[in-house]
């Protein structure tokens, strides 16, 4: 052995040397002063023993009596001795061991025990807290000896740490199915089930005999009962029952009483374990049909918020650890060869979104169909006030620039159809779809030769058919290229003149020193104007020059209403104008021009966004975008 300080290892060695559990506190201390003589050099610790042994040992006993490691009898008087409780520990591990293999061997008990030392040396303990002691994650190294105890009348049933629940678990089936087995016990307890359940014999006789006639394991028993669970109840309940009320109980009576008195906690431990596992399972199934749901992708934030059909939150049915095991699984789990059946995805702003890979396709199509409307609108628009003032965009004639516009346009405004089309897995997602065996009238190509197809395609936007629809708005002379070019070229020389002139004039007015400045007196503006040209300044710094409210609202319109739909969508949007209109009719009475500046429209939109009524929209930025710009479209609309 190597050398040790350790006081209870040697005393476990000096008590196993010996093959007693009771060693003289004199004869310890003899021992422990030359083994501390012998081995100092090599172990420090050992100093202590050779200065002043008793004391030393004394003062270490202490700690070992107080976690019941050992019992000191006749603590003051010089015949004192210690009870190494290591001893039976070990003794009554090999004693289930040899159990085990003879099923017929009584059990320890606590009268087994010297009577002087009864109940010193145990941790007494009811089943349940036996059963939830040994399977709770237990600290192997603190070895101890419980004492089970199941009522007055049943002696205490001693089982050390070091014995796992799975042999006891085991060796108490295999006690009551030896008494199952004898024919008066087999033939009276499986009538009393019957009795107990009709209609169900077939059932309770295929669980009897499974239990009694075939030596299944503890797992394949108890683990995986299933609905015998019921059934396993009613069983411990008629043999404890009528063993109770046997007055004389032999010695194998009382190991059948507590035998039962185990299973009956072990059968509640693993039923409670069950149920947790098929709430959790549920819970994850509905959660795996929640990612199915519009708006198809979700980040883990709003994954972590999902609720069931009662509107219970998921998380709490099962772990935060569960929920990334399972998505970290369904993430990484190739599905026959194939992708993952969850996808995950990056926008620019590094916001991470988890996807259902059968979802890509639909919700392509979805935004790309949103993202149409709203790019139509916003390069139509670009168009029209550039040919306005006689300039030619280049994306209206390259159709390579009209591609990046339109690129540029969905990375702004549609940033997850931009993420979308530039994953990874999308070109994996159209081959495995391309090469399905299933018939698919709506199988979406979206690749050509290995590259994605032009925006303009996914969009099915036409750079031609935007030129012909303003062609058709504004008069010929903005849309033909050589008549624009000459007024162009006529109304830059005219610009060039004026501005010369503003400047000679300006020059005069000022040439003389001596010359009085007249003030013309500003006209007083109405409340109502003074909100509007505030709400005219927030505007030019809320929206961007290439675009327009309107446009603006479209896009962040479309990103926070998901709903599938037109009807759909038009009622939610209108509920939200709705509420908006009702809180700035609340709040004209205190809002004046002067104050109306970009800190309280952030605060007017705070206190909607966070308000009850629109706490079920997910995408709260964009919300909170939209409030802003619709309040400004109100203000502006003031009669």
């Amino acid at each position: 052995m190597t050398p040790t300080a350790n006081i209870k290892t040697l005393l476990k060695h000096y008590s196993s040397k010996k093959n007693t559990f009771l060693i003289g506190f004199a004869e310890f201390c003899d021992y422990m002063h030359r083994y501390a003589q012998k081995y100092v050099e090599d172990q420090v610790d050992l100093l202590p023993y050779v200065q002043n042994t008793q004391d030393t040992v004394n003062k270490n006993l202490e700690e070992l009596i107080l976690d019941k490691s050992i019992l000191v009898l006749n603590p003051d008087n010089p015949k004192k001795a210690i009870v190494v409780v290591q001893f039976f520990i070990d003794k009554y591990a090999i004693t289930y061991k040899n159990i085990s293999n003879d099923p017929t061997l009584p059990f320890p008990m606590s009268t087994d025990l010297p009577k002087y030392i009864t109940g010193e040396i145990y941790i007494k303990k009811t089943p349940t807290e036996y059963v939830t002691a040994v399977t709770d994650e237990a600290d192997t190294k603190n070895q101890q000896l419980f004492g089970v105890s199941f009522g007055d009348d049943i002696p205490i049933m001693l089982i050390p740490s070091t014995v796992p629940i799975a042999l006891i678990n085991s060796i108490m089936l295999t006690r009551v199915r030896l008494m199952l087995r004898r024919e008066e016990h087999h033939d009276y307890f499986l009538k009393k089930l019957r009795v107990a359940n009709p209609g169900k014999e077939l059932s309770v006789k295929t669980f009897f005999d499974n239990f009694v006639s075939k030596p299944l394991s503890t797992d394949d028993i108890l683990k995986n009962s299933g609905e015998n669970f019921y059934y396993w109840g009613q069983l411990c309940h008629f043999i404890k029952q009528d063993y109770e009320k046997l007055k004389d109980m032999t010695h194998e009576d009382i190991c059948v009483l507590q035998a039962i008195g185990i299973i009956e906690v072990v059968v509640a431990f693993y039923r409670s374990k069950s149920q947790a596992n098929q709430k959790k399972t549920d819970a994850f199934k509905c959660l795996d049909q929640t990612l199915q749901n519009p708006p198809y992708y979700y980040s883990a934030t709003d994954i972590a918020k999902f609720s069931d059909q009662k509107g219970i939150p998921l998380l709490g049915q099962y772990s935060q650890e569960d929920l990334n095991e399972w998505l970290h699984e369904k993430t990484t789990t190739l599905e026959s060869g194939n992708l993952p059946g969850i996808l995950i995805f990056k926008t620019r702003e590094n916001v991470t979104y988890f996807i259902k890979k059968g979802k890509v396709i639909p919700l392509i199509i979805k935004m790309s169909a949103d993202a149409r409307d709203i790019l139509n609108d916003l390069i139509k628009q670009e168009w029209i006030t550039s040919l306005k003032n006689f300039q030619q965009l280049p994306e209206m004639k390259d159709q390579e620039k009209f591609e990046n516009r339109l690129k540029k346009g969905v990375e702004d405004f549609q940033p997850v159809l931009h993420a979308i089309l530039n994953s990874n897995f999308l070109s994996l997602i159209n081959f495995e779809m391309q090469n399905s065996k299933t018939l698919d009238a709506n199988r979406v190509n979206l690749f050509i030769n290995g590259a994605l197809i032009p925006y303009s395609q996914i969009l099915m936007l036409s750079r031609q058919e935007i030129m012909d629809d303003i062609k058709i708005i504004l008069p010929f002379w903005y849309t033909s290229p050589f008549i624009s070019k000459i007024i162009a070229l006529f109304l830059g020389r005219k610009k060039d003149r004026q501005k010369s002139k503003e400047k000679s004039k300006s020059s005069d007015s000022y040439s003389s020193e001596d010359d009085d400045i007249i003030e013309v007196p500003k006209q007083t503006k109405s409340p109502k104007e003074e909100l509007k040209d505030a709400a005219s300044k927030l505007e030019k710094s809320l929206v961007p020059s290439s675009s327009s409210l309107s446009s603006e609202l479209k896009v962040c319109c479309n990103r926070w209403n998901d709903r599938i739909g037109k009807p759909e969508r038009e009622n939610l949007t209108e509920d939200v104008n709705s509420l908006i209109r009702d809180y700035l009719r609340r709040s004209m009475r205190t809002l004046k021009g002067a104050g109306f500046d970009s800190n309280r429209i952030e605060e007017m939109a705070d206190s909607l966004v966070t308000s009850k009524e629109l706490s079920p929209i997910k995408d709260k930025e964009a919300l909170h975008r939209y409030v802003k710009l619709y309040i400004l479209h109100l203000i502006k609309n003031i009669k």
